[in-house]
């Protein structure tokens, strides 16, 4: 009965969501191919803003419960990927990581949340384009991250740099938010170098000169997939990802911004 309760009150969660996504666009009619999904991801943060909080009453018998839990499994599986004697500082560096991603929980499950409302919002907005209520917002390829989000992840990341070198003082719990939002702004931005890597890929495919390269490309990350845990390769692509969405305001990787090619006269003909 629990089991069936959860997963009813899961159904009604989305259902609100869904139904706050219709809304929005009825109110824009327009906008991008997510512009749903910031309306529907309020419940979202309703929720995980309240696990939030209650991560931070360390006073709560439930919250030291956990706590105590999750550093057991933390001190575990540092002592397991460092097991020798001379890694004792890789242990507590393990062990940090561990300890702070659990801190970072809220975020996580907006994530998720997010990753699950995503593809309904643009099922709604592509909906609404095929029955003229608004303009095509054009294919995923050419979607890009509204430019003011970027400081999503620059800025917890500032914020966590400076208060560990002791620039900043401040209570545990800033120091909390700025991880969750850290963990949202990144998630965010990878799925951008997501797009825009295949959008790269896809116009590498179509061109007989560099068709060679999209396949390269592909072969590298099939390798990278295969041998991750062998070399540590995954983590290194996905940081690079994440930089490439991250200088994506900047650089305009994919020439969404080129101008456009002027015609040609009748002597250039």
């Amino acid at each position: 009965m629990d089991a069936l309760g959860s997963v009813g009150g899961w159904l009604v969660f989305f259902a609100v969501s869904m139904a706050l996504m219709q809304m929005g666009l009825w109110r824009r009619r327009g906008g991008g191919l997510f512009s749903a999904l910031l309306p529907g991801l309020l419940p979202a943060l309703v929720l995980c803003g309240s696990q939030f909080l209650d991560l931070q009453r360390t006073d709560l018998p439930e919250v030291k419960a956990d706590r105590a839990e999750w550093a057991a499994y933390a001190k575990k599986m540092a002592a397991e990927q460092a097991p020798d004697k001379d890694q004792a500082e890789d242990r507590a560096t393990l062990e940090q990581l561990y300890l702070e991603t659990a801190e970072a929980q809220p975020a996580g499950k907006f994530c998720l949340i997010m990753v699950v409302l995503a593809p309904l919002a643009v099922w709604l907005r592509r909906r609404h384009a095929r029955h003229g209520l608004s303009a095509d917002p054009g294919p995923l390829s050419r979607w890009s991250v509204p430019w003011a989000l970027v400081w999503l992840v620059l800025g917890p990341a500032f914020w966590i740099i400076a208060a560990r070198h002791g620039l900043v003082s401040a209570p545990q719990w800033a120091d909390h938010l700025a991880l969750n939002a850290l963990t949202v702004g990144s998630i965010i931005f990878l799925f951008q170098g997501i797009v825009i890597a295949g959008a790269k890929m896809g116009t590498w495919a179509r061109d007989p000169r560099t068709r060679t390269l999209a396949w390269l490309a592909m072969a590298v990350l099939a390798f990278t997939l295969l041998f991750a845990d062998r070399f540590g390769l995954l983590q290194v692509f996905m940081f690079m990802l994440l930089v490439t969405g991250l200088l994506e305001p900047w650089v305009d990787l994919r020439r969404l911004n080129a101008p456009a090619p002027r015609p040609k006269g009748p002597d250039q003909a």
